[in-house]
């Protein structure tokens, strides 16, 4: 198993355990993937997405990825109850991106997509910027990565035995694969900050 398939088996985990994670709060579920998406870069596409939810007249929309092994079933239901009294809830992660971003109507319908630095260290400055006349509640930091050897920059040890806890329980792959997979993520070197996903 080279890099990429290790990282195609780890999104796929992620991927799952995101989508359990949803289904557990009984709060209504939609995936967004490659297949489904519209737009031609990250926020038309994420954009796109609140649109289709919204048009559906839902009032209340949380949006999370599938890049961030500790977020919990908590976590969501903490963002819906927050935005009952708030226009935006972000879930910020540790390189100045996000893990969650969920809005209330009049919050989605007053925030400037194409205005904001996706993908980028900019991103939660760009969202003070642009949204100050909302109100923005904010979850805790929680670690998110982009591929396996992300896993690498990390010295919480804690955080790669639940992410390998959860990659066994996902995959539906030979032991060999797994196997694999885990010397990846455990010996291979790289620096301690990785630039966020372009």
């Amino acid at each position: 198993m080279n890099e990429s398939k290790a990282n195609t088996a780890l999104l796929e985990a992620l991927r799952a355990q995101s989508l359990q994670k949803a289904m557990a709060t009984q709060f209504p579920v939609f995936e967004f993937n490659e297949h489904n998406q519209r737009g031609a870069n990250f926020g038309e596409r994420l954009q796109s997405a609140f649109d289709s939810v919204f048009s559906q007249n839902f009032e209340r929309v949380i949006c999370i990825g599938a890049d961030c092994p500790e977020l919990t079933s908590e976590d969501l239901t903490t963002a819906a109850n927050a935005l009952s009294k708030t226009d935006i809830v972000i879930g910020p992660d540790l390189r100045k991106g996000m893990f969650l971003l969920a809005m209330n109507r009049y919050g989605y319908e007053q925030l400037s997509f194409e205005a904001l630095a996706w993908q980028s260290p900019q991103l939660i400055e760009s969202l003070h910027t642009h949204c100050q006349q909302l109100s923005i509640f904010f979850l805790n930091p929680k670690f998110d990565l982009n591929k396996a050897f992300d896993l690498c920059a990390q010295s919480n040890s804690t955080v790669l035995k639940k992410l390998l806890k959860v990659i066994r329980s996902t995959l539906n792959t030979a032991t060999y694969h797994f196997n694999f997979l885990c010397s990846i993520l455990i010996n291979s070197q790289l620096p301690q900050r990785a630039p966020p996903m372009q």
